[in-house]
């Protein structure tokens, strides 16, 4: 029997079966997708963090050579007092002396960055909670580093020299980098 002709009026559309069919492959797609978006955002999160610190920083060392002041950059979670957590916040200041650094700092405040809560950490290498720079923009005492976290893993560093200059990088290891952990030489 032959099948009867379309004319111009007639409608034709998918069946329900090919309908389903196209909704179970992309909800599969989108359920692949998603966790490498999240990543992908959190990633780019790390990297806006990252490139804002070494802003900051860069900023800090050149006041000081051009204020001729020692200048300290300190973690703040309210924008009064130096804290602990890099990632919620930032002071900016000139110290008057070379004194070991303040908690809550007595002299005018420069810059004060207050950043949402968010699940990026960022860690400090070692004991002194500050960034401070001399009068000629060298930072004192040994490389300090900070590495920035996406919940357990380390997805970039920033490191300030003696000489005070600054470098930052992503973190590029095949298995992923515990957060503060130092990069395994290659």
């Amino acid at each position: 029997m032959p099948r009867p002709r379309r004319t111009a009026g007639s409608a034709s559309g998918l069946t329900l079966l090919e309908m389903l069919i196209v909704v179970a492959l992309l909800a599969i797609s989108c359920f692949l997708a998603v966790p490498g978006f999240i990543k992908m955002l959190d990633d780019q999160r790390a990297d806006a963090l990252r490139m804002q610190l070494m802003s900051v920083l860069a900023s800090a060392r050149n006041t000081a050579i051009t204020r001729r002041r020692y200048v300290e950059v300190c973690p703040s979670s309210d924008g009064v007092t130096c804290g602990e957590q890099w990632a919620h916040g930032w002071l900016l200041y000139v110290v008057e002396s070379s004194k070991t650094p303040r908690r809550r700092p007595s002299v005018p405040i420069l810059l004060v960055e207050q950043r949402p809560r968010s699940a990026l950490q960022v860690h400090h290498d070692n004991s002194r909670p500050a960034f401070r720079f001399r009068p000629d923009g060298r930072s004192g005492g040994l490389n300090q580093t900070l590495s920035i976290c996406v919940g357990d893993r380390t997805t970039s560093k920033i490191v300030v020299s003696i000489p005070g200059r600054l470098r930052g990088h992503r973190v590029h290891t095949r298995w992923p980098l515990p957060c503060g952990m130092k990069e395994p030489k290659e």
